[in-house]
């Protein structure tokens, strides 16, 4: 009882650590209670309380007014920053379980002997984990380099906003993507489900993505300094810690202190928001006031 408990906590707070040993859940990758609650359970902490408190207002809305007009429209009820957390939460999840199916469908090492649904239970699962929480079914030690480096960019969005979950968050990296589409549009405002978006939030997206992004730089650049391991090993570490994922490919034990502690600095940067810390850093004088100068144009890309 105890260890289920222990499991069902890490997992909602998106932890990632058990205390069943060293080989995680490994044990039970063909256990279809277990996957599938243990997954249930890192997407409902991961994805945010506020998404939680605007479906459920809206459905004890229509309950209480007995509403028959479809889900469809009761979904265009939620707020824009619901429906676009629940798109990429849904849609990162698809595209990962095809993408790990596809590129491990014949490694013998990791899902290649199993039947069709326990490679699409394992799939999944590791999708799901691997994003926020850090639970592992096989050993990721074993897998194609390729998804290692699909982990590394998923491991890197990580969850969405004021969950359990680390990373630069699902709406902030869609931010950027909707950014992106409109540069090769040609519209000079970014939009998303008929609303516009604040430049300012925009802006706050990118910096936050840039931050993240020197954090994980410096981190991997001492790690490659101080050990002498695979490069994509060393990065798989890093973001981990930084996204406070709490994965492994069998590599943390054997750093050195140095870089034990370079990991422990990356997790507790990537906890408390490496904006977070910039900010906190910044010491801005009252006399400092926004100046607006003449425009001028510079060349880029």
């Amino acid at each position: 009882l105890f260890v289920s408990l222990f499991i069902a906590v890490s997992a909602f707070c998106n932890a990632g650590f058990d205390n069943i040993g060293a080989y995680s859940l490994q044990e039970y990758v063909h256990d279809p209670l277990i996957n599938l609650v243990v997954t249930t359970l890192i997407i409902l902490g991961g994805i945010g309380f506020s998404v939680w408190f605007d479906v459920t207002h809206n459905v004890q809305s229509i309950i209480k007014n007995k509403c028959k007009s479809g889900w469809k429209r009761s979904y265009r009820m939620l707020k824009i920053h619901t429906r676009l957390a629940i798109n990429m939460t849904l849609g990162l999840i698809v595209v990962g379980t095809l993408v790990f199916l596809a590129v491990e469908w014949n490694n013998p090492n990791s899902i290649g002997n199993f039947t069709f649904g326990e490679k699409v239970l394992t799939s999944f699962f590791q999708t799901v984990t691997m994003r926020t929480a850090g639970f592992a079914t096989i050993d990721f030690e074993l897998v194609k380099p390729f998804s290692l480096l699909f982990f590394i960019g998923t491991m890197f969005i990580g969850g969405s906003p004021g969950g359990a979950a680390g990373g630069i968050k699902t709406t902030t990296f869609a931010l950027v993507v909707l950014l992106i589409i409109s540069e090769i549009k040609g519209q000079k405002h970014v939009n998303y489900a008929h609303h516009t978006i604040p430049i300012e939030l925009i802006r706050r997206a990118i910096v936050v993505i840039a931050t993240f992004t020197l954090f994980l730089l410096a981190g991997v650049s001492i790690l490659m300094l101080v050990e002498d391991q695979p490069f994509l090993y060393l990065l798989f570490e890093a973001v981990s810690a930084l996204a406070t994922v709490g994965v492994s490919v069998n590599l943390t034990p054997e750093l050195s202190h140095i870089s034990q502690v370079v990991l422990m600095i990356l997790m507790f940067v990537g906890r408390i928001g490496p904006i977070t810390i910039l900010l906190s850093l910044s010491r801005k004088s009252r006399k400092t006031k926004d100046q607006l100068y003449a425009k001028t144009t510079i060349l880029i890309g």
